[in-house]
């Protein structure tokens, strides 16, 4: 079971991102180099700025691959639970993994909150 896991996991990390690469752009209020292209839109790196934008924009796609992450792990602690038959190793294996994958949502949701409230204090957009 192991082998097919692994076997659909590796690509399925690989492609969901490139995957959300297709859709629209969304509106995050982050400022953008020309035209709000991205970072392979074409535009020079002129200052220090754009350098802040593009760490901006990878940090956002960083905590967005840990979220997808984190849901995989919780849905991989559901599978541990369903299989594991009344064992207490397996049921606690279980329990520590979903436990993580709370943790690790819980930290990413915490960075996005802590950046809004220095924005905040700041007054920045």
């Amino acid at each position: 079971m192991l082998k097919k896991l692994t076997k659909w996991l590796g690509p399925a990390v690989v492609f969901i991102p490139l995957i959300s690469l297709a859709q629209p752009y969304r509106q995050t209020g982050y400022p953008t180099l020309t035209g709000g292209r991205g970072i392979g839109g074409g535009a020079p790196i002129r200052t220090i700025d754009d350098v802040l934008i593009i760490m901006q924009k990878f940090i956002i796609w960083f905590q967005n691959i840990l979220l997808i992450l984190a849901v995989i792990f919780i849905l991989w602690s559901a599978y541990l639970f369903i299989s594991a038959g009344g064992s207490d190793t397996k049921v606690k294996a279980a329990r520590d993994t979903l436990i993580y994958a709370a943790v690790g949502i819980g930290v990413v949701l915490l960075a996005y909150a802590v950046e809004f409230v220095v924005r905040q204090l700041l007054g920045t957009p």
